[in-house]
């Protein structure tokens, strides 16, 4: 009788322990990096920034902009326009500030690139990487005087902006339709938002009949730490709570592209 031969274990793959979300910058250190590249008069890395910023796009998607994504068949420089996520699949509005346009403006005529070609990529064929991108954010948070570099990377820029918006007292729910969430509980967990910011946030919304005390009881007298209650919450709790924020921020106050180009414009970080 033919013997079969012992099975070996299987090797466990290998698991990076999750390093939690980075930081975004600040109004002011984002204002130290613009001052700091445009006395370099370094039109590519200032050009690259202020995009990144203002598009609150990922890297991914970032990196991935055309020409033509950002200019008129004309030539003339979008102010706004629609991209595709690559993560999601879902659409997002980008506006670009007046001093983001004139620098896009700068950028094209030096560069003088095909509108099919990856607007960020050297004229020599050099792709520009997301591990570049997130190398470039690192060197330009110790421009700025932070010392935790390791908490800052490629995804910092996408924050920035929707942290600094909410600070302004924009909705969640515009900040929810800019960064292409799925619910708005994602971009509550996103900002980092504390329990008296969400419970305000929820007491707003219960004069269209959503029972925000079944779905949350806070302790306001706990800790000021981020929504820890959010994160231990039932699956079951959660999502019901993630669809009904959703239905009434986005289908209730309908944000539309009108009311979202204008919060975009009324919240510039530049100078």
């Amino acid at each position: 009788m033919r013997r079969r031969k012992k099975r070996q274990p299987r090797k466990l793959r290998k698991t990076t322990r999750r390093q939690g979300q980075k930081e975004g910058f600040e109004i002011e250190e984002v204002q130290t990096i613009d001052r700091y590249l445009m006395d370099e008069e370094n039109l590519f890395e200032q050009t690259l920034f202020h995009i990144a910023i203002d598009t609150m796009l990922r890297s991914s998607d970032l990196l991935a902009l055309t020409l033509e994504d950002v200019t008129y068949a004309s030539g003339r420089i979008k102010t706004e326009f629609v991209i595709c996520q690559q993560k999601t699949g879902v659409d997002v509005k980008v506006v670009l500030m007046e001093s983001t346009k004139k620098l896009l403006e700068q950028f094209v005529k030096k560069y003088n690139k095909s509108r099919k070609c990856r607007l960020f990529d050297k004229n020599n064929g050099i792709k520009i990487t997301s591990n570049w991108f997130r190398r470039f954010i690192k060197r330009l948070a110790k421009l700025a005087g932070i010392e935790e570099i390791e908490k800052y990377s490629g995804h910092s820029t996408r924050r920035t902006k929707a942290m600094f918006m909410c600070k302004q007292g924009s909705k969640i729910g515009t900040i929810s339709k800019v960064l292409g969430h799925s619910s708005i509980v994602a971009t509550i967990l996103y900002l980092g938002l504390k329990e008296k910011e969400i419970v305000e946030e929820l007491k707003a919304h219960d004069t269209w009949g959503i029972p925000t005390k079944q779905i949350y009881r806070p302790n306001l007298n706990s800790s000021d730490s981020h929504f820890s209650d959010l994160h231990s919450m039932p699956d079951e709790q959660l999502i019901q709570l993630s669809n009904q924020c959703t239905q009434i921020v986005l289908d209730r106050r309908k944000i539309n592209d009108i009311d979202l180009t204008e919060e975009l414009r009324a919240n510039p970080m530049w100078n």
